[in-house]
């Protein structure tokens, strides 16, 4: 037999994953992360006066986050209170002073989040200052505001805690641990059916990250993951996981996935079909007698099959039979049939080899009728198959948990055969899948 040929991997399909995080998700972040208080003391010099203030700035009400000009920002409301020590001079003479100061700030904290090498996020955060009513004292019987130490105090204070709140941000959003699970997981073969038994497997190549997208709904991280994807009948006992690579840069695929997979249709679930088909049936010879098949084996043979036939039959007369049992060898080409839906094994005829071996010892076996048998039998039907699969995969992608804080919701379009190949393990299967799903991010 011609030795089968040696398929390419299949493509590297392209897999978009939007990793969403809606505006109330940021805001009970922003909620758990920005503290509720800031004190701390630095010097003053408004006109006449020199002193030091000693400062507490406290939360008041809701964080409000908003998209503005492609960046996060969120704006939190605050009590400021000072209480002011120095000395201020009138007629050149310097008279101690201590007063108490208070006003009403909005703080706003301003991000365009972006995801580093190393699969930090890194906030990049910019603070600013804005009065509803500015701290204003009287002091020597003149009003002053210390509106501009207030404003350094505030803008210093969250310039020196910046490392720490990215880094809680970073930590909070775990995303370089969601991601490795998630690639880890993506590794799993996951099952899609029973009989026959059909794996899919996903060998992940690269992932690329475009610059996170801030709109009024959420942060959109646009994933693209690059695979190869395979079904297969036969588990392998054992595989080696890819580790996660850093993320490349580039822009998005557009929406959904796009997956070209190699589904494999082994040899031996071929065997059990014909076998449940044919094993144990007599086929009639046009007044010949007939001819009993008791099992049949698929092998390849280069772009075709070989179908190894055993085959029991008798002849003479009744009273005295002469019984002939033996291997056929049948060749066929496996073609897939668009309409039907099924894979058919196509110009069925004995191999040559077979014909002179049954030429020379039962001559009458070779007949029109066991050929047509073989043909009408070597049948797999795709259609109900490719149903449950696109069914299968719909339901994982449905609304659900995949571990932690992390949803994923998406569906299936549609799934389609497009070309059967034959190989060393089996039919090769060149599946289209197309779809959409969307991860989303949902704290506690």
């Amino acid at each position: 037999m011609t030795p089968p040929g040696e398929l390419p991997p299949p493509p590297v399909s392209r897999i978009q994953v939007p990793i969403w995080v809606s505006m109330e998700d940021l805001r009970s972040l922003a909620d758990r992360g920005i503290p509720s208080e800031m004190t701390g003391s630095g010097p003053i010099r408004e006109g006449a006066f020199r002193g030091i203030g000693r400062y507490r700035v406290q939360r008041q009400g809701d964080v409000a986050v908003i998209a503005r000009d492609g960046r996060l920002t969120l704006s939190v409301p605050a009590r400021f209170q000072a209480q002011v020590t120095g000395s201020g001079e009138v007629l050149g003479i310097s008279i101690p002073v201590s007063v108490s100061a208070q006003g009403s700030p909005v703080i706003g904290l301003s991000t365009r989040p972006r995801v580093d090498r190393d699969w930090r996020v890194a906030p990049d955060l910019k603070v600013w200052v804005q009065w509803r009513e500015p701290p204003r004292a009287e002091i020597l019987g003149v009003s002053m505001t210390f509106q501009g130490a207030a404003d350094r105090f505030v803008e210093d204070t969250v310039r020196r805690r910046r490392g720490e709140m990215e880094a809680w941000i970073d930590r909070e959003l775990g995303l370089k641990g969601l991601i490795e699970e998630r690639w880890r997981e993506l590794q799993e073969p996951v099952a899609l059916s029973e009989d026959p038994p059909l794996w899919l497997m996903v060998s992940p190549l690269s992932i690329r990250v475009p610059p996170v997208e801030v709109t009024p709904r959420g942060v959109l991280l646009d994933v693209t993951i690059g695979a190869r994807v395979g079904i297969t009948t036969d588990l392998p006992a054992s595989r080696d996981l890819t580790p996660l690579p850093s993320p490349e840069e580039g822009g998005s695929d557009g929406g959904g996935f796009r997956i070209q997979a190699a589904a494999t249709l082994g040899y031996q679930a071929m065997n059990r079909i014909l076998n449940r088909e044919l094993a144990g049936r007599s086929i009639p010879l046009g007044g010949r007698g007939s001819v009993k098949i008791s099992g049949v084996e698929v092998r390849p043979n280069g772009e075709a099959l070989t179908l190894a036939v055993q085959l029991e039959a008798s002849e003479g007369p009744w009273f005295l039979p002469r019984r002939i049992q033996g291997t056929g060898y049948v060749t066929g080409v496996p073609r897939w049939d668009r309409e039907s839906r099924t894979i058919r094994i196509e110009e069925v005829d004995f191999d040559p080899g077979t014909i002179r071996g049954l030429a020379r010892a039962a001559s009458w076996v070779i007949r029109p009728e066991l050929l047509k048998a073989l043909e009408a039998s070597a049948v797999f039907p795709m259609g109900e198959r490719l149903e449950e699969l696109e069914r299968s995969l719909d339901a994982m992608l449905r609304d659900r948990s995949i571990g932690g804080e992390v949803r994923i919701d998406g569906s299936v379009r549609r799934v389609t055969l497009d070309s059967v190949s034959v190989t060393r393990d089996g039919l090769v299967l060149l599946l289209m899948l197309e779809g959409d799903a969307t991860l989303r991010w949902v704290p506690r």
